[in-house]
């Protein structure tokens, strides 16, 4: 390239996007499609600096290599995730109309106050004793118990 140097990110497209209205033509010119990469470092793997989940065994596994069920966005603005599984528990058992309530106080809080959580079925679980028992330290250990016999003791 006339004697000037240039970085190629390999896979800078695969794990990086821009925002259609901030996207433009680079200044740089495109690599040749016959660049000499022998010179190079190429013992490393697609994604090699991404971070890697802890216990993962691999897309869409779970940490004993069982099949993880697909999550659905709940809510008016479609931020709550559960798996239709942990939906049909919550309806069976606190009823329609409470897990319905309580899915919709999530999200809206989640979007009023920009905040996240990791597992929204615990944390309505969570917020549905808390709500249900005025002593607080008992709201975590109810809580545990009921997640710990759904999951089998793990």
């Amino acid at each position: 390239m006339d004697g000037d140097y240039y970085i190629k990110f390999p896979n800078f497209e695969k794990y990086q996007s821009l925002r259609k209205d901030r996207s433009y033509k680079s200044d740089y010119p495109d690599p040749l499609s016959d660049f000499d990469t022998t010179r190079h470092d190429t013992s490393g793997h697609d994604g090699q600096n991404l971070r890697e989940v802890k216990g993962s065994e691999g897309e869409g596994k779970g940490s004993e290599g069982e099949v993880k069920e697909e999550k659905l966005s709940f809510s008016e603005f479609k931020n709550v995730f559960l798996t239709q599984a942990e939906y049909q528990k919550l309806q069976n058992r606190y009823g329609n109309i409470k897990t319905e309530s309580y899915i919709e106080k999530l999200g809206g809080w989640m979007r009023g106050d920009g905040k996240t959580k990791k597992d929204h079925y615990a944390t309505i679980i969570n917020w549905i004793i808390r709500d249900e028992k005025p002593e607080k330290k008992d709201v975590f250990e109810e809580a545990r118990k009921i997640l710990e016999a759904e999951n089998g003791n793990k």
